[in-house]
């Protein structure tokens, strides 16, 4: 029925975010189940459902599609949708400053930084943990004792020596500096 109405704009902003959530919904429970393709699907229609909404709806459906693309294993497709998602939820935490919208973006930054790391995208994988590294070191400063920005920044070190010299995986051979 949402679709019907939607598909004749007969639905406010509000019902349209309804809407997108339960296609993200659908998405996660088709991913749960392991009905990849039927996930995709949801997704793909949340992504485009999503246009016109607010940057935390646009998110939501962005999220969604790349975590069922990773599992799909469509490593370009994961990248695009993390690389989509970053501008997103830059404008979320450009309007809404809170920690925890910053504390996204630098996770969104190193989830980004391993999705180019798994596609041998050295140079860009280390230019989007650097990044992390920054926002999450901003974020230390103001909350030192929160675990929560430690175990982030801890990730994000941790991604950046696999980048630049892993021995399990591909990696820029950089192992000394890997260490360091």
């Amino acid at each position: 029925l949402a679709r019907q109405l939607a598909d004749r704009s007969l639905l406010n902003e509000g019902q349209r975010e309804a809407l997108n959530d339960m296609f993200c919904d659908a998405g996660s429970l088709y991913r749960f189940l392991r009905y990849y393709d039927a996930a995709a699907r949801v997704d793909h229609e949340a992504v485009a459902r999503s246009s016109g909404l607010g940057p935390v709806a646009r998110e939501k459906a962005l999220t969604e599609m790349a975590t069922t693309l990773n599992l799909m294993g469509d490593l370009d497709g994961s990248a695009s949708a993390f690389e989509k998602m970053l501008p997103v939820a830059r404008e979320n935490a450009q309007n809404d400053p809170s920690w925890e919208n910053r504390l996204h973006v630098g996770n969104l930054l190193t989830n980004l930084g391993v999705a180019q790391h798994r596609l041998t995208r050295f140079v860009e994988a280390s230019a989007a943990e650097t990044e992390a590294l920054r926002v999450l070191r901003e974020l230390a400063a103001e909350h030192h004792d929160k675990a929560t920005i430690r175990r982030s920044i801890h990730r994000a070190l941790m991604r950046q020596g696999d980048i630049l010299g892993a021995v399990d995986r591909p990696s820029q051979g950089r192992t000394q500096e890997a260490v360091a």
